[in-house]
């Protein structure tokens, strides 16, 4: 009998201590259950807290950009509109035409050397024609005036001047070894001899 209770007493402490084991287990996985999720938590906010950052730093850069591109467009729209403006300008006989502010510039600019204004004809994407003493032509291209003289200004106006197949001139003729050549917005022009020195126009288109 007192070897029996013995061990009911033994059995009953192991018991005791089995369930004081499982209760600090239950305990200590609770709590690392809960600092896992804390660190979810924490992981998580900082996550959010960069990517807003980032959303926000990425719209600034987009805003950023967006204003700079306005403001160029404006800039340009500007420049544009100012190329537009149409200012009057008397020719030879004293009827008063309306030219491009810059044409007209170019016009008084050149009067010594390409003598006074005598017509002046609009042609298509806004350019301007104006006509000086002897041939001599200034053409408005819509941003500048180049000049169309000699020869090649003869070949040019032949083929249609504003109308013709090479468009507007770009840039003032310029000499080669055997002529002058001249570029436009659709080709070029040349006036050059052939080996005989015989001189005769070229048209050569883009």
């Amino acid at each position: 009998m007192k070897m029996k209770r013995t061990l009911a007493i033994a059995t009953t402490v192991a018991l005791g201590f089995g369930a004081v084991a499982c209760s600090d287990a239950e305990e200590a996985a609770k709590d690392a259950g809960a600092a896992v999720s804390e660190a979810a938590t924490d992981a998580t906010d900082k996550v959010s807290e960069v990517a807003t950052d980032a959303t926000d730093k990425a719209s600034d850069v987009a805003s950023d950009a967006t204003d700079k591109a306005s403001d160029v467009a404006s800039d340009a729209k500007d420049a544009v509109e100012g190329d537009k403006e149409l200012v009057d300008v008397d020719t030879a006989a004293g009827e008063a035409v309306q030219v491009p502010s810059g044409l007209k510039d170019a016009i008084e600019d050149n009067k010594d050397s390409m003598g006074e204004l005598q017509s002046v004809s609009e042609g298509p994407d806004h350019t301007y024609l104006a006509t000086l003493e002897e041939g001599n032509m200034l053409v408005w291209d819509g941003e500048k005036a180049v000049p169309v003289v000699g020869k090649i200004g003869e070949t040019w106006l032949n083929d249609g001047g504003l109308e013709s197949q090479v468009g507007a001139p770009v840039s003032a003729e310029e000499s080669t070894d055997k002529g002058w050549t001249q570029e436009f917005k659709n080709g070029t022009i040349n006036w050059t001899a052939d080996d005989a020195g015989v001189f005769s126009p070229e048209i050569v288109t883009k």
